[in-house]
C-alpha cells in the first residue's frame, strides 16, 4: 500500500504544489512572492484555476508587485482570455516600467483584441528596453501593416532579421 503512494508521487512530480505542501510555504503562507512563484508554475503547467487562486491571494497581499500581476497576467494569457491579461499586463508596467516583458504581453494581448494603438505603444517600449527581442519586431510589422503603413512594416521586419543571434529574445508566452 505504501509503495503506490510513492509510484503515484513519481507520476505526479509537480503533485508537492498543491497547497501545504512546498515546505517553505508551510513556513511563510503569506509569502506573497513566493504564492506568486507557486502560481506562476502552476500556470505553466496548466493548473489554470490553482493558480489564478494562489496569484490572487498574493495579489491581495502585494497590491503593488509587479511580479504578482504579470504572473496573473501570463496565467489569463495561457487561458486566451487576452481581454482579462490586458490589466494585469498594463498594471505590472506601470509598477515596473522597465520591464520588457510585461510591455511585450501588454502590447501582445492589445494587438491579438484590436487595440491596436495600445499594441504600437506597448511593442515600441519593449524594443526600447530590449532591442533583441525578435517578436516584438515581428508582431510590429504585421500591426503596421494591417494599419497599411508598408515602409515601416517593412522596417520593422528588416530590423527583426537583423537582431544578433546572441541578442534574440525569443519570447515564449504560450
Amino acid at each position: 500500500q505504501g509503495q503506490g503512494r510513492e509510484v503515484a508521487a513519481e507520476a505526479r512530480p509537480d503533485q508537492h504544489l498543491l497547497r501545504g505542501g512546498p515546505p517553505a510555504l508551510a513556513l511563510e503562507p503569506e509569502n506573497p512572492q513566493l504564492l506568486s512563484n507557486i502560481g506562476a508554475v502552476l500556470g505553466a503547467l496548466g493548473r489554470y484555476s490553482e493558480a489564478e487562486a494562489e496569484l490572487r491571494h498574493a495579489l491581495r497581499l502585494a497590491p503593488d508587485s509587479p511580479d504578482v500581476h504579470q504572473n496573473l497576467g501570463l496565467v489569463m494569457y495561457r487561458k486566451g482570455l487576452y481581454s482579462a491579461a490586458i490589466e494585469p499586463f498594463r498594471t505590472a508596467s506601470e509598477l515596473d516600467p522597465s520591464s520588457a516583458s510585461a510591455f511585450f504581453y501588454l502590447g501582445d494581448c492589445a494587438n491579438r483584441i484590436g487595440k491596436t494603438d495600445e499594441a504600437v505603444a506597448a511593442l515600441e517600449r519593449t524594443i526600447e528596453l530590449e532591442p533583441g527581442n525578435v517578436r516584438a519586431y515581428r508582431t510590429l510589422g504585421m500591426l503596421f501593416d494591417r494599419m497599411r503603413q508598408p515602409d515601416r512594416a517593412a522596417e520593422m521586419y528588416r530590423r527583426s532579421r537583423e537582431v544578433p543571434a546572441d541578442l534574440s529574445h525569443p519570447g515564449r508566452p504560450d
